[in-house]
């Protein structure tokens, strides 16, 4: 699966990372900068750059880059 440029750069910008470290498996947990604020922020970050809103429970759910990029995708933004 091929993730968006403009989402990788998001989620690098929030987290610190090159582009190169945002895969589809990137996860919450899996760097230290993800915990639940890092979660909090990243969704934020994603919901300013994309003018999206995520429901209260979606947000419990993206929890992978690769679910992030399909609910995008579900809302229609690639």
């Amino acid at each position: 699966m091929e993730i968006n440029n403009e989402l990788k750069q998001v989620v690098a910008k929030t987290f610190g990372l090159s582009v190169a470290e945002v895969t589809p498996d990137l996860a919450a947990g899996s760097i230290n900068k993800w915990d639940s604020l890092g979660h909090l922020n990243l969704v934020l970050a994603i919901e300013s750059s994309f003018n999206v809103k995520f429901k209260t429970e979606q947000i419990a759910e993206l929890v992978t880059i690769r679910k992030i990029h399909e609910e995008l995708k579900i809302n229609g933004l690639f």
